[in-house]
């Protein structure tokens, strides 16, 4: 487990020692480029960029969602275009988009999978977020002062709470 510090320092189109969730990063986004109808928008509301373990596939995501939330084609020609609109197809960082677009274009994931995709990824990233808070906890028991431990902990309980909570309003609303 990568924690998110370094998470954002992974190529998902070079590294091939990342994360485990990039495939289903890269399938979800593939799904998600030519799936139409209310299970897009319904399965995009329930995500946001920080449940991806790829920040170029994170910053996909957002433009992809964008287009969805303004009720415009998505598909790939789109999504290319909105990226070169907003100046993010050039440079280093533009070219590692367009390569994910392109890779997430070809991976030929089924159009009706996108809500299991999407299941799947914020999955991932729900069981992401306990490693992340094992490893503050353990952050917190060596660095915090002792009257502060109990409370910091809590605090991240009630974080995890909330992506308990976020999580099942995904599954209970990925069958309507």
């Amino acid at each position: 487990m990568t924690n998110s510090a370094n998470a954002h320092d992974v190529d998902p189109t070079t590294d091939l020692d990342g994360d485990p969730s990039e495939p289903i990063e890269i399938q979800f986004l593939s799904s998600l480029l030519f799936a139409r109808g209310p299970v897009v928008r319904r399965t995009v509301e329930h995500l946001v960029p920080e449940d991806f373990y790829s920040p170029v596939n994170a910053e996909l995501f957002t433009v992809i969602r964008d287009l969805i939330a303004a009720g415009s084609p998505h598909d790939s020609p789109m999504v290319l275009n909105a990226l070169t609109r907003q100046g993010k197809a050039h440079g280093h960082a533009g070219e590692r988009l367009v390569q994910a677009l392109t890779i997430a274009t070809v991976a030929g994931a089924p159009d009706t999978a996108v809500e299991a995709y999407g299941a799947a990824l914020m999955s991932q990233a729900y069981r992401r977020s306990f490693h992340a808070a094992a490893q503050r906890l353990a952050t917190i028991a060596a660095e915090a002062p002792e009257d502060e431990l109990f409370e910091r902990m809590c605090v991240l309980g009630r974080e995890q709470r909330t992506a308990t909570d976020r999580l099942n309003a995904f599954y209970r609303t990925d069958t309507a």
